[in-house]
């Protein structure tokens, strides 16, 4: 137990870190931090787009439709952030919005048919 706890507290420890650093890179140079910022994000959501889309057909029928759906919207969001970074500052409220609330709502139903 004691040995679980030393392991959260160092990751809060390295988590912090890096936090610090990203706000100050941020404050630094905030266009060339959004546009890098604008770029990881966007490899990130063509990863997911893919890999659930992938892991679409592993799970419940019922849910193979919405959870496609969200892949293909994840995945064309990432390539139109990476091919234009720009776009990245006025859609991330919206895009962040929908993705949250998508991934809520597929988690949830994966867990209630667990449960």
């Amino acid at each position: 137990m004691i040995k679980k706890i030393n392991e959260y507290i160092n990751l809060s420890i390295i988590l912090s870190v890096l936090f610090m650093i990203v706000g100050v890179l941020l404050i630094v140079w905030p266009k060339a931090s959004l546009d890098t910022f604008a770029y990881v994000i966007g490899t990130i959501m063509i990863i997911y787009g893919i890999y659930s889309f992938i892991d679409s057909f592993s799970i419940n029928p019922a849910l193979c439709l919405f959870q496609m759906t969200n892949s293909i919207l994840s995945f064309l969001l990432g390539i139109c952030v990476f091919l234009n970074p720009s776009i990245f500052e006025s859609i991330l409220p919206i895009a962040l919005v929908i993705f949250f609330i998508s991934f809520s709502v597929v988690t949830l139903m994966s867990l209630d048919s667990i449960l």
